[in-house]
């Protein structure tokens, strides 16, 4: 006959034992893991980044440093290193047509759920290091090297995607982030909620301005938005500073600001040029015709209507002065809606009996304070 008492050392030997084990299990696994999760993420890369594709980008390589496995279940990839390829054709890519560089100091997937099985993915440490070109019509005069807004590098950013269901096809999964992502920087918006912070860099007529961006959830979308102080600051730096409602536009809409600047700018060097030449030509008025007439051309005439209105709220014009402003930028939108070249549009300035002529300084484009910076 087994004594009670045996029995139940006997039971907690056990207990005892399958706690060792269980520990052991886990010490081996915690140890062990980063090296299978590396060699297993590297075996799924090549099929995975096969299916990322958005817009005509694509993801031709993804190398990272380490893989390890932390607390919580969460995986973690060291100085993960990639390049994007640019659709072959289009002014959004990159101007030597090479390969865009993408680094992270770390990409984090945490477990956020089980039934469907979802993760929490974290990316730090954001790097694109290649520059891209804005886009705009393919035939703009403003596209020109001293002219065209080179978007230098993003940096300092991290990006937080919640709740990404992995379902049964992980590859696809990967493209829909992918695509999301896209739409957020290259469209301004994704119906899909993210967090994304970055500080972008970029040079204006040989001037270097950093800029932060920071999403927004409204409307149920995501929205990415210019830090408005960074508006404030970029504004100072010119004589006459653009007005509340034009940085509070330009917040709104990141994705289009550069090429809104370049325009303006265009405008200001243009008229200057042909009020030079030819008297005919009223700097300020021919100024608002090209500038709308960009404008429109470039994103519609409803957006251009929108950013000339945003120039004369707050501005210190007169009801003349705004007015007939106003009248000149609706020219503007009239010579797109006809069809009309730049070079038709500066003939039609001279002549066009609704042009209506001012001698007043400019105010399209404010003018930099004396040792700012280039004028």
């Amino acid at each position: 006959m087994i004594h009670p008492r045996s029995q139940s050392t006997g039971r907690r030997s056990k207990v005892l034992w399958l706690g060792l084990g269980g520990c052991a299990f886990i010490a081996i696994f915690l140890f062990a893991s980063g090296p299978l999760a590396g060699a297993l993420t590297r075996l799924a890369l090549p099929q995975a980044i096969s299916e990322a594709r958005a817009g005509g980008w694509a993801i031709r390589r993804v190398t990272f440093d380490d893989a390890e496995l932390r607390p919580w279940a969460t995986l973690r990839w060291s100085d993960v290193d990639a390049e994007i390829v640019p659709p072959p054709t289009g002014r959004s890519a990159s101007p030597t047509g090479q390969p865009i560089r993408v680094r992270a100091s770390g990409i984090e997937a945490g477990l956020a759920g089980l039934f469907p099985p979802r993760v929490d993915l974290s990316v730090q440490g954001l790097r694109i290091e290649s520059a891209i070109r804005v886009a705009g019509p393919a035939d703009t005069p403003f596209a020109s090297a001293d002219l065209d807004v080179p978007v230098e590098r993003v940096d300092s950013g991290s990006l937080h995607l919640p709740d990404v269901p992995l379902g049964f096809r992980p590859r696809l999964v990967v493209r829909r982030e992918v695509e999301a992502l896209h739409a957020l920087l290259f469209q301004g918006s994704v119906p899909r909620p993210l967090t994304f912070q970055a500080r972008l860099h970029f040079q204006l007529r040989g001037d270097a301005h950093a800029l932060r961006l920071q999403s927004e959830w409204a409307d149920g979308r995501t929205w990415l938005r210019i830090h408005r102080g960074d508006l404030d600051t970029l504004s100072a730096r010119y004589y006459r500073p653009l007005t509340h409602a034009e940085r509070d536009l330009l917040a709104r809409h990141p994705v289009r600001a550069p090429v809104l600047l370049r325009i303006k700018d265009y405008a200001e060097r243009a008229a200057r040029r042909l009020a030079a030449s030819d008297p005919v030509y009223v700097e300020d008025s021919t100024r608002h015709v090209l500038w709308s007439y960009w404008l429109a051309r470039t994103y519609g005439a409803a957006f251009a209507q929108e950013v000339g209105e945003a120039h004369e709220v707050g501005s210190d014009n007169s009801p003349e002065e705004s007015a007939r402003d106003h009248a000149n930028n609706a020219l503007g939108r009239d010579y797109v809606a006809a069809g009309k070249t730049e070079g038709q549009v500066v003939h039609l300035i001279r002549r066009d009996p609704r042009l209506v002529r001012t001698t007043r300084p400019s105010l399209l484009t404010p003018t930099r304070r004396e040792g700012a910076g280039q004028p």
